[in-house]
């Protein structure tokens, strides 16, 4: 089995205070150079070790739009249809049925107060339950077959 590490990736809309250059491009390449190595070796998963994003609430908008870029583009219609109630979590996990996975941890970031009790009420949480992200567990195992 083939897995790709990467992590820390600290999504976020605004570019830090001493960058240069244009951040979110810059970004936004990283992001497809990860995504195309996968697909370049055949990963079954990519591994993110936490902080995938820079803060709980980066942004409903700022989401579907990194969502889109690991699930093949179409994450802002699914989004649309969820906050519609079109669409039910696990209706938005059928329908990114062409991505690899994305086996994940919270990072402190990603958490309100470094509480892991509030990680259903963050970004993370909700690429979680829309199946973009999976976190592995003692109690909640992800197999690979």
């Amino acid at each position: 089995m083939k897995f790709l590490y990467f992590g820390d990736k600290h999504e976020r809309r605004i570019a830090p205070e001493n960058r240069m250059d244009d951040y979110a491009q810059t970004i936004k390449a990283k992001t497809e150079e990860i995504i195309s190595i996968g697909r370049e070796h055949k990963i079954q998963a990519f591994l993110q070790p936490g902080d995938f994003f820079d803060s709980p609430n980066p942004g409903n908008e700022f989401v579907s739009e990194v969502a889109s870029m690991w699930n093949g583009g179409n994450a802002n219609d699914l989004l649309s249809k969820y906050r519609s109630g079109q669409l039910q979590p696990n209706e938005v996990l059928k329908a990114m049925n062409d991505h690899t996975p994305i086996i994940g941890v919270a990072g402190n970031h990603e958490l309100f107060g470094n509480n892991i009790n509030t990680i259903d009420k963050t970004a993370i949480g909700l690429l979680n339950k829309w199946g973009l992200m999976q976190f592995a567990t003692k109690e909640k195992p992800y197999y690979f077959y």
